[in-house]
């Protein structure tokens, strides 16, 4: 996670399961702004984080919640996860 004055890395899948079910590790680096600019560290990892974020192997939260969640036929899924993660249905979810 990147806000305007610290990084957070960390081993952590930002999900429900993965909080209740394991454990992590992570570093907090706060670096200050001067003269107005953004500090050179957070915004390296700024850049890294728009990369990730914008890459061909990231795929929007419905698809996978179609794919992975309703479907389970996408070819992109981890382990099966617990539909209640999820704190409502999505728009697209015809189970209930």
């Amino acid at each position: 996670m990147v806000t305007e004055n610290a990084v957070i890395i960390g081993t952590s899948n930002w999900s429900g399961d993965y909080f209740e079910y394991s454990t992590g590790a992570a570093i907090v680096i706060k670096q200050n702004a001067t003269d107005s600019l953004e500090p050179p560290f957070i915004r390296r990892m700024r850049s890294i984080f728009r990369r990730d974020w914008d890459s061909r192997y990231t795929h929007p939260l419905s698809v996978y919640y179609e794919e992975c969640i309703l479907s389970k036929r996408g070819t992109f899924c981890e382990e099966e996860k617990d539909i209640s993660i999820f704190s409502r249905p999505l728009k697209n979810d015809t189970t209930e």
